[in-house]
Parts: C-alpha cells; sequence; structure tokens
C-alpha cells in the first residue's frame, strides 16, 4: 500500500514479507508516522466513532481490492467493539471501517486515536490521510477539509512477529500452543471539535523547596492553518478534587503558518500538596489546563492530572539511594508483566495488594492507562525500554518512537525512572529522573531471596524488585510494609538456640511500639501431650522509621525437640496483627 500523491511516508527494507500471490511486489510496514502526534484530548467537544466493522487478512493485503474505498467492499464484515483483537502469523493486518455524518460544527475537526498496534493506515472517504507507527501513542489528522455529509473511515493495522517488530514483552504470548500477539486500534476512535491552534503536548517538571514547589512547564501549539497566527495561551493550576484555581498565567505567542512551538513557562505553587508512593502519603493529583485563544476566540482547551513531586537519585555503595520529596526512601517492587494493549485489567491494582509500591516495565513502555492508575495507587514506575538490536529495522525509526511513547507517560506523577542504555535523546523524553544504571537489586521471588534483601536495608542503599509478581499467599508476611523476620543460630553443641528477630518498616503511617510474638513447636510432635514442650514468647519492639535500618531484636531458647522445628513468628500492634511468618528449622 504504497502512499499515493505524497501523503505518508513508508520506508525501505524494514521487517519485508512476501506478498500473496496475487501481487507481484513485496510488501514494507511503515516505521515513521505522518500524522500529528496528540498526547492530550482536545478542543472544544468531542464525539466518539462507532459501529465498526473488521475483516482479517495476511501482511499487505487489501488496498488493491478497495478495502479503503468510500463504497462498501465486498467480503464478510464482522461488527468488533472491542477494537483490539489477536493477530498470528497468518493474521497480522486487520481493516477497519466505519462511517459517521457530518459533526455539524463550523470550526476545525480533528480525528483522533488514542492508539494503534502496530503500524497504523488511516483513509477517510477513499484519500489516504497518513500513517502511524508505535504503540504507545495517540495520533491524529485534521480532516476538516475532506468531510462531506456521509464519510467513512478505513484504517488498516499491522503487526508482525518478526524480530524487531514486538516489544520483547509481547513477542512470546501463546495459548493452547499457538503464538499470538495484539492487533488493531487501541482505545476509542474520536472526532474532536478546536479551532485553528491546536495543544498537541503539556509536560511539568517539578522541584521543592520549603513551603513551595516550582514546576517548569512545555507546552507544544501547532498551528493547522497555512496563515500566521497570533495567540494567546493560558494556563491554570486546580486544587486537588476542586475547580479552585490556584494560580492562572498567560502568555501570547505568534505562530507561522503549520508552525510547531514550544512554550516553556514557570509557576509556583505555595504549601503544595505533595504526590507520595502509597507507603509514604497520599496521592493528590493536580489539574494543569491549557487553553489558546485566536483573535479572542476559544480555540481550544485541554487538560491533565498533575502530581507535585521531586525524586532524585544519588550513587551509593552497591547501588543508587532513592530520595522523594526530600526523604530517604527504600522502594519494594516487581517486574511488570506483559501488558497486551486492549487487556481490560488493571496489573498495578496488584502491587499494593502485595505490599509494593513499584513497578518496573522491561522491555516494554507501559501505556498512558497504565500510568494513570499507578497515579492514583501511588505505585512508583521504573521505565526500561527496548533497545535498539543491530539488524532489526532502523535505529533511528527507533528512538524515534521511543521518544514519542516515553513522552506519553513522563507527565505522570508515578513515572519516576527512566533507564537510558545510551543515547541522550530518548532519555530527554522524561527528565524528572533518570539513571544510567539500575536503581534496584533485582530477587527472585522465592521467600529467602527477598527476606534476604529486607534485612540487609539500606546495604546497599537501593530498591527491591522481585523478577516476578510473587504469589500473595506465600510471599505476605516477607513483602509486607511492616514486619518482623527472623534467623538464628545455635549456641554450642547443646539444645539452645539464639533467635534474631529483625523489624521492618516501610510504612510512613506505622510507627511507634509493637509487640513480637513468637512460638517454637516439635513439626512431628511424639509423645505425652507433645504441646508442654513447645516454647513461646514476645518481645516489645519499637519500630523504625521508613528511612531507618531494620531493628534487631534478640532471645534464646532450649529447642522443643530433636528435629524439625517449626517457628511461628508475628507481629502486633495495638490488637492487629502487622505480619505473621513460618519458618522450618532443620537440626543440624
Amino acid at each position: 500500500m504504497p502512499p499515493r500523491g505524497g501523503v505518508g511516508e513508508w520506508s525501505t527494507g524494514w521487517l519485508s514479507s512476501t506478498a500473496p500471490a496475487w501481487s507481484s511486489r513485496s510488501y514494507t510496514l511503515p516505521v515513521t508516522s505522518d500524522c500529528l502526534l496528540l498526547t492530550l484530548p482536545q478542543g472544544l467537544d468531542r464525539q466518539r466513532v462507532s459501529g465498526w466493522h473488521f475483516q482479517l487478512f495476511d501482511l499487505g493485503e487489501g488496498e488493491e481490492q478497495g478495502y479503503h474505498r468510500a463504497a462498501m467492499p465486498s467480503g464478510s464484515w464482522e461488527p468488533m467493539d472491542a477494537l483490539t483483537g489477536r493477530g498470528g502469523p497468518e493474521a497480522s493486518s486487520i481493516w477497519f471501517r466505519a462511517e459517521f455524518p457530518h459533526p455539524g460544527w463550523g470550526e476545525r475537526t480533528v480525528l483522533r486515536f488514542d492508539g494503534a498496534f502496530m503500524a497504523a493506515n488511516v483513509w477517510l472517504n477513499g484519500r489516504l490521510l497518513g500513517s502511524h507507527y508505535g504503540y504507545p501513542g495517540s495520533f491524529g489528522f485534521d480532516i476538516s477539509s475532506f468531510l462531506e455529509t456521509k464519510n467513512t473511515i478505513a484504517v488498516c493495522v499491522q503487526a508482525t512477529g518478526e524480530p524487531g517488530h514486538l516489544p520483547a514483552p509481547l513477542a512470546g504470548l501463546e495459548e493452547h500452543g499457538s503464538r499470538w500477539w495484539p492487533l488493531g486500534i487501541v482505545g476509542r476512535v474520536w472526532l474532536e471539535r478546536a479551532g485553528s491552534v491546536i495543544v498537541q503536548s503539556l509536560e511539568s517538571n517539578w522541584r521543592l523547596t520549603p513551603g513551595l514547589a516550582e514546576a517548569s512547564i512545555k507546552t507544544v501549539v501547532i498551528n493547522l492553518d497555512g496563515r500566521e497566527m497570533d495567540i494567546m495561551v493560558g494556563w491554570q493550576m486546580l486544587a486537588p478534587d476542586t475547580d479552585t484555581p490556584k494560580v492562572r498565567w498567560r502568555r501570547p505567542a505568534r505562530l507561522q503558518g503549520r508552525q510547531s512551538m514550544v512554550l516553556e513557562t514557570r509557576v509556583a505553587v505555595d504549601r503544595p500538596e505533595l504526590w507520595w508512593p502509597w507507603t509514604l502519603g497520599g496521592q493528590p493529583l493536580y489539574t494543569l489546563v491549557a487553553h489558546v485563544e485566536v483573535r479572542g476566540r476559544r480555540s481550544t482547551v485541554t487538560a491533565r492530572r498533575v502530581g507535585i513531586r521531586e525524586i532524585d537519585l544519588e550513587p551509593s555503595a552497591g547501588g543508587m539511594a532513592w530520595t522523594i520529596n526530600g526523604r530517604r526512601h527504600f522502594p519494594r517492587g516487581a517486574v511488570l508483566p506483559p501488558l497486551p494493549p486492549g487487556d481490560s485489567a488493571d496489573p498495578i491494582g496488584a502491587w499494593r495488594l502485595a505490599g509494593l509500591d513499584l513497578a518496573l516495565s522491561r522491555g516494554q513502555v507501559p501505556s498512558d492507562r497504565t500510568a494513570d492508575s499507578a497515579d492514583t495507587a501511588g505505585v512508583l514506575l521504573v521505565v526500561d525500554p527496548p533497545p535498539f538490536l543491530p539488524g532489526e529495522g532502523d535505529e533511528q525509526a527507533h528512538r524515534d518512537h521511543m521518544q514519542e511513547s516515553i513522552g506519553v507517560i513522563a507527565p505522570h506523577a508515578s513515572a519516576a525512572v527512566l533507564l537510558h542504555r545510551g543515547g541522550g535523546q530518548v532519555s530527554e523524553a522524561m527528565s524528572s529522573a533518570s539513571a544510567g544504571d539500575e536503581p534496584y537489586q533485582l530477587s527472585g521471588t522465592a521467600r529467602a531471596e527477598v527476606e534476604s534483601v529486607r534485612r540487609a536495608k539500606f546495604q546497599p542503599l537501593t530498591a527491591l524488585v522481585l523478577r516476578q509478581l510473587p504469589d500473595l499467599d506465600e510471599a505476605e508476611g516477607a513483602l509486607a510494609a511492616t514486619t518482623v523476620l527472623a534467623d538464628w543460630h545455635r549456641i554450642g553443641d547443646g539444645d539452645s538456640m539464639r533467635l534474631r528477630f529483625h523489624v521492618v518498616n516501610d510504612d510512613l503511617a506505622v510507627s511507634g511500639r509493637a509487640l513480637v510474638r513468637w512460638r517454637l513447636r516439635a513439626l512431628e510432635p511424639t509423645g505425652w501431650l507433645p504441646f508442654v514442650r513447645d516454647r513461646s514468647g514476645e518481645v516489645a519492639v519499637g519500630i523504625p522509621a521508613p528511612d531507618q535500618p531494620p531493628a534487631l531484636y534478640e532471645a534464646a531458647v532450649t529447642l522443643p525437640g530433636e528435629g524439625t522445628v517449626v517457628l511461628e513468628l508475628g507481629l502486633e500492634q495495638d490488637g492487629e496483627l502487622l505480619s505473621y511468618l513460618e519458618y522450618e528449622i532443620e537440626p543440624d
């Protein structure tokens, strides 16, 4: 499907595959984007495009059969509500069609897609509008000049399983022994009413001083018209859960025809409500609103939720020390599972259940929806984007796509750290914090590994990240934000043992005194009234602050038998059980 009339860009030498038998040409996927990159909803009004129908095909099939034309083509077109389907080796191309009437407004109309996986080509009434490559990333087109009384959208979305095309976590998906990958439109498609100048992106980067938060605000605006435009851009910051502006400001600008401009301003918020990971505090979210006026008339308005916070990483012995809003922190996290676009499940929801406040995305950039969930849940996101591998595509195209997709999540409060594996272009897309070295220590999910790292908190000064989310029942006690962990050793050659209790706390809301209750019992009791031989006791302990190392307490005890014994260990405060663990202690 080469572009016609000079509209759209297609790359050569990338993921070519053999065309169907009816065609004498080879087929190449697009890896560049010829469209508007729109990270936020636009305009003064919006309508959802619905009534979609689809067909699945082999790669490269469709245009010669006229699937892009306004007239309904032949074939079986099935209705589809959820627009993200499943592709595979025999179905790597999906065509969508939908009809809509003229929206009826006099201003411009922007056709906006929440996303598509992976390469999308869009036609309106038989005219090729352009293409977009990569996910995540919202995109659109100014269709004002092409609208008719009745309109037909045709979209072809393609994704292949060839090396370098799919993010690594999505390249190995299987079900019943068959390989599959996501394919299709992601989210929804909108008609948005706007004037001649729109806002493409809106970002903030915060620095804290006592009683004050200062932000640099970067706003990208674009003139859709061919004429020069004098504009007035206005911003306001709304306090959490209110419509009350904390601060307002304005700035004029002049745009040449079709020009895109980056506006950088600064703003200060007095006595700010700070966003924290859930283990340290609440997650208040401000609303940053931007609007554009042209000749005194509103052209567009858009907004995004903003969390005020500051994250710093400092090299330390054996790791990277985390500081959040001036407070030293020891995050606990796990590697995110594969995140197929279109999956309605919310993976972040399990993180708080597991007592975790950090999610590591390896080889895949999380979506805007995942970042929204992390903002609300108070879970830090560390993004380790997929690297470019020589021989698997176009390096500049890879960097462009990474720049766009990381820009989608960079403005989120939860977007804590971006790992850059070389090259500054991508790392600049998320300026809040970045690191060349991993600011975490990977651990297996076995309880012994988890406990070893937690007992050595701040040695090194870094975060603990599990290679996958553990079984919540098996790891519940070891992962609890406030817990007591144990180790032990024999005293001499007798039947005495010294128990050591490590009280670990990563929850700012928990402090004060608590009680460690323990009990030793034989795993396989023998004899008359075996419970008489059980050993138990309690130790009054102080709960350390999250920025302190574990508190250590000891107790000497005589073993209840010669075989394997079980140590039952609980931490209580004011009648509430904060954690419970059991250990099996083998005889020497």
